[in-house]
C-alpha cells in the first residue's frame, strides 16, 4: 500500500475544507520540503584522514519525531503528522547501521530507516513574519560522532565538509544549497546561556517553571537536542557555516580548524555537528511547493583529521 503524508499545520493555516475532502485531494493540493540520503556507504559520509591513530567508534543521529496517526482511505494507508502539538512528539537517537548504511532502529528483528531531516515549508516564514522561529519547527538534526584512539591524548582536530557529485532532477535541489552547520562539544552543554532552562521550547515551558511540581523532566536525548538547537539559534542568521554563501560554491568548507582536543583516559572523544535549514535560501520555493513536492538531495560528507601538533 502507498504511504502518504498530511501536513496538519498547512491544512489548518491555509485551508478550510472537510477532513474527508482534504484527504481525498491531499496529493494534489499539499506539498512540502524534505531531505533524504541515498544508499552511499558510511565511510563516504563520515571519514577520518589517515594522519593519526584514530577511528570512528559510532555515529548517532538525534532528531525530533512528531507523533503520527495512520488511517485507511480508498485502500491507501495515510499517515498524519501532528505538527500542531509538538508536546506529543519526542526526540529520538538513532544509530548508524553499517549493514543498511542508514540511520534507523531495529524493531523485532526488522530494520526501520529514518529520514535524516524533518520537512520544512517555506511558507511558515511568510505566515509568521517577524514571529518566525526556526527553533520551534524542530527541523534540525544533530550528528554525534564518537572516536577512539589507542595513542592520542592531546591533539588538534580539523573538520571539513566536502561535496560529492549529485545531479538534481525535476523538483529536486541540493541540500548543500540550503543547509547551515554548527559544531558543538560536550562542554557546550554547560554554556551559561542555557541557565534557567532557557533552551526549553515554548511547549515545554511548564516543565521549565520551577513552581510546577507535577511535570515530567526532559529525557537525556531531549536535553542534548534542545540545548544544541538553542545555541544554534543564538548564533543567528548569516553566521552559520555553509556552502551556499560563496559564489561560486566551494567544493570543501571548514567546520573546525586546528581545534585543541583531548581524548579521555579510555581513548574516547566525541563532538557534534548540527545541521538545519537556511530559511533565506528557500523562500524562492514558496510558490512551487504547492504545485510539487521538492526533494533536497544529500550531497556532502564530513571529514575529520587529527594532528599531534598544531597546524599553525
Amino acid at each position: 500500500m502507498k504511504k502518504g503524508q498530511i501536513r496538519t499545520k498547512r491544512i489548518i493555516a491555509l485551508a478550510s475544507v472537510t477532513f474527508f475532502s482534504l484527504c481525498a485531494n491531499v496529493l494534489a493540493t499539499i506539498a512540502w520540503f524534505t531531505a533524504q540520503k541515498d544508499g552511499r556507504a558510511e565511510n563516504e559520509y563520515f571519514e577520518i584522514e589517515e594522519t593519526a591513530d584514530a577511528e570512528i567508534d559510532s555515529i548517532n543521529l538525534y532528531k525530533f519525531e512528531y507523533s503520527t496517526t495512520d488511517f485507511e482511505i480508498g485502500g491507501n494507508t495515510m499517515t498524519m503528522y501532528d505538527y500542531l502539538t509538538p508536546e506529543t512528539g519526542e526526540v529520538k537517537k538513532y544509530a548508524f547501521n553499517y549493514t543498511e548504511q542508514k540511520f534507523g532502529e531495529t524493531v523485532e528483528g526488522v530494520f526501520h530507516p529514518v529520514t535524516v531531516m524533518n520537512i520544512y515549508d517555506p511558507v511558515d516564514r511568510i505566515i509568521a513574519q517577524e514571529g518566525f522561529d526556526l527553533f520551534s519547527l524542530n527541523c534540525s538534526v544533530i550528528y554525534e560522532i564518537n572516536f577512539s584512539s589507542g595513542s592520542l591524548t592531546n591533539c588538534y582536530m580539523d573538520v571539513t565538509s566536502k561535496l560529492f557529485s549529485k545531479t538534481p532532477g525535476t523538483h529536486e535541489i541540493l541540500l548543500s544549497d540550503c543547509v547551515d552547520f554548527d559544531v558543538f562539544y560536550a562542554a557546550d552543554l554547560n554554556d551559561s546561556r542555557l541557565a534557567n532552562k532557557a533552551y526549553y521550547p515554548t511547549y515545554k515551558e511548564d516543565i521549565a517553571d520551577p513552581s510546577k511540581t507535577d511535570t515530567q523532566e526532559l529525557t537525556a536525548e531531549e536535553i542534548l537536542y534542545y540545548k544544541f538547537s538553542y545555541l544554534s539559534k543564538l548564533i543567528g542568521d548569516g553566521n552559520h557555516i555553509n556552502f551556499y554563501g560563496t559564489n561560486p560554491k566551494p567544493q570543501t568548507i571548514e567546520l573546525e580548524t586546528n581545534k585543541s582536543v583531548s581524548f579521555s583516559n579510555d581513548g574516547k572523544y566525541t563532538f557534534y555537528i548540527l545541521a538545519n535549514y537556511a530559511p533565506d535560501t528557500l523562500e524562492q520555493y514558496s510558490n512551487e511547493i504547492y504545485e510539487n513536492n521538492i526533494l533536497a538531495l544529500y550531497d556532502f560528507n564530513f571529514i575529520t583529521r587529527f594532528n599531534e601538533s598544531s597546524g599553525e
